[in-house]
């Protein structure tokens, strides 16, 4: 019972409290200052990020900080060359390593599962994996290999500094809000 009427108190507590929030004419999320929770949430509006919302990081519209790269459009033609290539290279191979993961699944939630079967398909994957890192590399450094001796040394320097102060994963700028 006591239960009952403490949690019957901190609704209606809530309630009046929340109550003149509900209150605001419409003008008072224009009004309102920026970042405060009645401020309008509009596209284009509020932060450094042009799609709306917290800035969500310079990369992904199109922005970069530091020296900017400049590629001759025959560098270009051949960063497309090489990623398609790169592609057509392992698309079966990640065809193949998505179905031998199902199948391994399938052998691990079967009552008679054989340990030797489901370790000899966990060989096959990491096998698949290897040979998926290895392509990921040699893509890697032949588009490195298109780059001029400058662009090497600003894409040296670049790795160096994201070394030094961690990478810019886009995520840390999306934390939830509390």
């Amino acid at each position: 019972m006591k239960f009952k009427r403490n949690a019957l108190f901190i609704a209606i507590a809530a309630t009046v409290i929340g109550l003149p929030s509900f209150a605001l004419d419409d003008n008072a999320s224009a009004n309102a200052p920026a970042g405060s929770k009645f401020a309008a949430k509009v596209p284009g509006s509020g932060g450094a990020c042009k799609a709306g919302g917290r800035s969500c990081g310079m990369k992904r519209h199109g922005m970069r900080r530091g020296p900017h790269f400049s590629f001759s459009d025959e560098q270009l033609e051949k960063f497309s060359a090489l990623k398609s290539q790169y592609l057509t290279e392992i698309g079966p191979a990640r065809l193949e390593l998505k179905s031998l993961k199902r199948q391994q699944k399938d052998l691990m939630t079967k009552a008679d599962s054989d340990r030797g079967q489901i370790l000899a398909m966990q060989d096959k994957i990491n096998s698949l994996r290897d040979k998926l890192s290895t392509s990921s590399l040699k893509y890697k450094l032949d588009k490195f290999a298109v780059l001029t001796a400058d662009q090497q040394k600003l894409v040296r320097h670049r790795i160096l500094v994201g070394q030094a102060f961690g990478g810019g994963s886009h995520h840390r700028f999306h934390k939830r809000s509390a």
